[in-house]
């Protein structure tokens, strides 16, 4: 709560616990949407919320790329690191590392760097694993072709990008009028 809720403006939150005070950590933590994404903004900024430092870009760096070869017989490139847990998938003939925070009943934060791409995806399936269109199954079949979709016909009628490579993931959100996140609890001014 003190190291990093606080950070993110995060104060609504259930999370399980194994003893006095003590959180479980592999389960049994409730977040809101909103706040699901402050997490997965916070790891597309290489740890950086507003203008501090919440996170070491080292960590998030280490936490992004597995530190545990996980193959199944569904993925051979999948690993673990850090409560994340990544792989690449082919999406119209393009490898894409796709890293992912997954929480029961299909609650996700995934997170696409190579397309700028974060996505938080909450369900209610809880204990039910044998759901074939689920919340991966979204991502990989709809979200990330209409990324690659809306990038190529961009490209092709060389529209300018407004993209300043200097600017954060999170410019979108504090600079974007129509963005119902605009209450200035995502801006985020750093020049890193």
């Amino acid at each position: 709560e003190k190291e990093l809720f606080s950070f993110l403006g995060i104060d609504k939150y259930e999370w399980l616990s194994v003893g006095k005070n003590i959180p479980a950590a592999a389960s049994g933590l409730r977040l809101r949407s909103r706040d699901l994404l402050k997490m997965g903004m916070l790891l597309m900024n290489n740890g950086h919320w507003k203008n501090a430092a919440v996170l070491s870009q080292d960590w998030v760096t280490q936490s992004l790329n597995p530190s545990v070869k996980r193959p199944s017989s569904k993925d051979s490139s999948a690993g673990y690191a850090y409560q994340m847990w990544t792989c690449v998938e082919s999406v119209n003939n393009r490898n894409i590392a796709i890293q992912e925070a997954k929480g029961n009943g299909g609650q996700r934060i995934f997170i696409c760097k190579s397309l700028g791409l974060l996505v938080v995806i909450t369900a209610g399936n809880y204990n039910n694993w044998d759901i074939k269109n689920d919340s991966k199954a979204v991502l990989l079949k709809y979200i990330i072709p209409a990324i690659q979709s809306n990038s190529l016909h961009r490209s092709s009628h060389q529209v300018e990008s407004s993209n300043n490579t200097d600017s954060t993931f999170t410019d979108h959100f504090s600079n974007n009028p129509d963005s119902p996140f605009n209450d200035g609890s995502f801006s985020n001014n750093s020049s890193d």
